[in-house]
């Protein structure tokens, strides 16, 4: 929990510098989680409510008085069209140390909840998208709408597959996706695979190419994430497929 808040802090910071520049140079007013945060109708936002809207790039920010060191800040709603733009404009998040770009992905076989059989090596030649998680950790859960579109974009694409390796037994996956559903073959109990790629930090999220390496990776939420994993899926599907051994 404490890095993810890190993390958010440090985002929301460089949002409110880049959105309100001219203000933040005479004053030294910092968004934090004891910020007093409303909406232009004068609507207070406890920092739980208004932190998750601003993840996702729901919201940005402006300073009520910038003559007043602890003015309180405005929260706009951004439409479609300015959260895409908002979070196109956010810093592509960190590589995993696991899953160092370029490399050659080390295949695993298992067998998803929903009965899909998963076999990276078998998936050769289509792209194949990964995410670690579990239902207790905060950031995992912050992402999955923002996965869902993902998969949704490409869910007639049949070059492109999608899994999910979470943690907790089948049973809780089950009762917890009831109402938060995932658009993922999810694998269940996946201590073993996560410690097979020595996964440590959640959640973590990979893109492996047609010639089965690593084409993206990152660890941590952000609503950066599946942005960039668009990105990086798009380029693999311009590549053509490896030739069959063989030919």
């Amino acid at each position: 929990m404490k890095p993810y808040r890190i993390l958010l802090t440090l985002f929301i910071a460089c949002v409110i510098a880049s959105n309100s520049n001219a203000q933040t140079k005479k004053i030294n007013s910092r968004l934090t989680e004891e910020s007093l945060v409303k909406d232009s109708a004068g609507n207070v936002y406890p920092y739980a409510v208004w932190s998750k809207l601003w993840w996702h790039g729901d919201c940005s920010f402006r300073v009520e008085n910038s003559q007043d060191e602890n003015s309180a800040f405005i929260m706009h709603f951004n439409s479609k069209q300015e959260r895409e733009k908002v979070i196109s404009s956010w810093p592509k998040p960190g590589e995993s140390e696991q899953f160092k770009p370029g490399t050659t992905f080390a295949n695993f076989k298992d067998k998803a909840i929903d009965g899909y059989k998963a076999d990276t090596k078998a998936l050769l030649g289509k792209i194949v998208v990964l995410n670690f998680w579990f239902i207790g950790c905060p950031p995992c859960r912050e992402e999955i709408p923002d996965l869902n579109d993902l998969a949704m974009r490409y869910s007639n694409n049949i070059d492109v597959v999608f899994l999910s390796i979470c943690l907790d037994e089948g049973y809780d996956i089950k009762n917890y996706t009831k109402q938060h559903p995932l658009a993922f073959h999810i694998i269940d109990k996946g201590q073993f695979l996560a410690a097979k790629f020595r996964v440590n930090l959640f959640p973590t999220n990979v893109v492996i190419n047609r010639e089965g390496k690593v084409a993206y990776s990152s660890n941590g939420g952000s609503a950066a994430n599946p942005v960039w994993m668009q990105k990086t899926i798009d380029a693999a599907l311009a590549s053509p497929a490896p030739a069959a051994v063989g030919q």
